[in-house]
């Protein structure tokens, strides 16, 4: 059985994270004033958002519900983008 690659910097990671950074800029919102809607530090939303740490499932359903996002519509984001990747270059 092979080693399972880690997560952080696959594509579909940094495709979801490019989305959770956009929304939030698109809202304007500041990274403090985002954690602090989370009831988190600061340092948290820098983190995931520089790909130093992992959000989880739980995590990812309270920010987009700060954020106004579907969960759904994130994933199916992610998977036009990763399917996207898999055309032939014209």
């Amino acid at each position: 059985m092979g080693k399972v690659k880690n997560t952080l910097y696959r594509k579909e990671n940094l495709i979801l994270i490019s989305i959770l950074k956009n929304s939030r800029e698109y809202r304007g919102l500041t990274q403090s004033e985002l954690a602090s809607l989370l009831g988190m530090d600061q340092s948290y939303v820098s983190k995931y958002e520089n790909f130093i740490r992992k959000i989880d499932c739980i995590e990812l359903f309270d920010i987009c519900n700060v954020l106004e996002l579907s969960i759904q519509e994130i994933f199916m984001k992610i998977q036009e983008e990763m399917e996207n990747e898999k055309l032939p270059n014209r």
